[in-house]
Formats: C-alpha cells, structure tokens, sequence
C-alpha cells in the first residue's frame, strides 16, 4: 500500500495545490491557503444546517455536493440538491447559477472546455432516474447563463453519465445507459448539430468515466449486472479492445498529466426493485466484492490497483455507494472518501510529492 496523507477531514471540490484548495465540511465551505478558512454557509435552510453536520445525514439525504470544477484561480462551480453553485472564494459570493429538471440532483459530471475562439465553456447532461423514459437534454453555459442544445428522443435514453471531449478533433462523446438498449457510446460534432450512436445495445458500452488517449477512448464500464472492464475504444475504426477485467463498476473516475485515476463502487443488484433496493446488501454481479478498488492507467504502466478499502456497514442504496471520487491534478492522486470503512469523509493524498 502506497503512503497515504489526510489531506482534510471532509470533500475537496477543488485543488489548486498543497498550499490552496477549495473544500465542503458539514455545511461549510472552506478554502485553505495554509490555513483553514470559512467561506460560507452552503445551507440556508436551518434544518438541513442541523442534518448537515452529521454524516449519516449528509449521506441519506444526499448534501454534499457532488461534480465541481475550476473556472479560474478565485472561482469554481459545483453541484449540490438541484442546483448549480457559483462560488468566488476570494469575495466570499456564492450564487445559484442555474436549477436542473425536477427529480436531478445533480449530474455525475461537468465537462469544461475552450471553445474555437478560445472561451471557457461547460456543459452538463442530464442524469435522473426518468422511469417514465422521458427526453434527456444536453445544456451549454455562456457566460453565468445555461441552454440547452440538444435532446434525446423519448424513449432513446434513460440518463447521461458523461460527456468526454476530444479537444484533439473537437468532438464530444457521449457516455449514456443504463438497459442494454439505452447504454451506449454516442459522437457528436462540437455544435452538437450532428449527434450519432457509435458504439452500443450491450452493457459492455456502458461507462460513466473515459478519457481520450492516443487516439483511443480509454473507458471503464459500469454494469452492476456483469464483469466490468477496462476498454479501449479505437475512434478511427470504433473497433473495441478489452485491457482488462476490473474488480467492479465505476462511476467515478479523473485524468491527472500523465494517467487516468479511477475508483470501482460498491452497489447493489440493479435486479432488485422498490424499497428493498434501497436496503438490501445482496451485490450486483458485477460487483467482485465488498471492496471499492482505486485503479490508475497509464500506457507505461498499464493498469495497476493503488488502494482497496471495504464497504461501511450502512445499506448501499440508501446511503450511498462504497467509491473514491477521485480529483484531477497534476501527478497526484488525490481522492475523497465515500461510504468505506477507512479515512471515512476525507479527501485523501498520496503520489506526487
């Protein structure tokens, strides 16, 4: 087992280095530049301030925030119960930028990227449970303004789970699922005018994290319900390469300078429904075991597991999955702490220096 740090006691959203990092603490925003500073209250509401600073809370009731990115060196965006925050940590403002469809929390991811004029731009897909197979909308921030560019048919899709971008060629692939008929590996051109199903109809297909390296769409995929894999994706041929079976599904994944970092979850069979989803501890079969497996990927180092640690006793659906939710920087592996028995609500360092 590699050298772990408690980087801090709660969930970084942003790392800018050692020295400067943006983190949420039992309702509390904090930024630390050497030392722990308080930027706001996350809540308003005086109940969930209460709840807040309980983790079996936090967990059950879904109040962290969950995608964050950098916009600058003061300014980040995350998500959190529905909406979208814009905080300024060096003035201190945190707004609600923009409110997502009714019944979405939040989506796995955010996908930031410069446009052909060279503009910071961040788009989102939504991610909701949609047992009706409603359409599943694709939105574009311009500015502090959010629209929506593109749609699903209804009935095409169940949710997004991400967007990657390929600012090599300046396309966007599309990560979407969850039945074999609605999993699948979409392209789109970068006004989204022209969007086409590349790759899908088996769970083989379905990923929520990937990242293009060398001309190939690096991917894990997501099933509870069968063996997951490492896959390589040629986007010339769209011919698949399996690189290795992996311990279980992932959700959650990120790209550092010279690897891809990403965790396997623990979580149920997908085959139980209603109330006993929520409660029960019966594993998918995808999932190999109590553990959550963080993984890196290089095309030097191949494919290695850095750290496991076994699920909490808490039932997964209803307080959450067992998972890292690994964060991009640098060389560095940095990750947050979810639902496992070690370093419990805490971003966790090691690698780099």
């Amino acid at each position: 087992m590699p050298e772990i740090n408690l980087l801090v006691k709660g969930k970084v959203l942003a790392y800018y280095s050692e020295n400067k990092y943006v983190y949420y603490k039992k309702g509390m925003l904090y930024l630390y530049d050497g030392k722990h500073n308080k930027i706001t209250n996350l809540e308003n509401n005086l109940f969930k301030r209460i709840l807040s600073k309980f983790s079996i809370f936090r967990r059950l009731f879904r109040l962290e925030p969950r995608s964050a990115i950098k916009l600058n060196e003061n300014e980040i965006l995350f998500t959190c119960q529905g909406f979208i925050f814009n905080l300024n940590f060096n003035n201190k403002i945190l707004k609600k930028e923009h409110k997502f469809r009714p019944g979405m929390t939040s989506p796995l991811y955010l996908t930031k990227y410069q446009d052909n004029d060279g503009n910071l731009k961040v788009i989102y897909g939504e991610y909701f449970s949609n047992k009706a197979g409603d359409k599943v909308s694709i939105y574009k921030r311009n500015g502090n303004l959010w629209h929506k560019i593109y749609t699903f048919k209804k009935g095409t899709i169940k949710h997004i789970h991400n967007i990657i971008y390929d600012e090599d060629n300046n396309y966007f692939y599309i990560f979407t699922g969850d039945d074999d008929i609605e999993s699948g590996i979409w392209k789109a051109d970068c006004d989204f005018t022209s969007v086409n199903l590349i790759r899908g109809g088996k769970q083989i297909y379905r990923s929520c994290f990937g990242a293009i390296i060398n001309k190939h769409l690096i991917y894990a995929t997501d099933t509870p319900l069968e063996q997951n894999y490492l896959i390589s994706l040629n986007l010339e041929t769209y011919e698949i390469e399996k690189i290795s079976k992996i311990k279980g599904p992932v959700i959650y994944g990120a790209r550092s300078s010279d690897k891809i970092i990403f965790s396997t979850t623990v979580e149920p069979d997908s085959n139980i429904k209603g109330i006993r989803y929520l409660i029960t501890k019966k594993r998918g079969k995808g999932v190999l075991d109590d553990c959550s497996y963080l993984y890196t990927y290089s095309i030097k180092e191949k494919l290695s597991i850095v750290l496991s640690i076994k699920k909490d006793f808490l039932p997964v659906g209803l307080f959450q999955f067992g998972t890292f939710q690994p964060i991009t920087y640098s060389s560095e592996i940095i990750a947050y702490n979810m639902g496992l028995k070690k370093y419990k609500n805490t971003t966790i360092k090691f690698g780099g220096k």
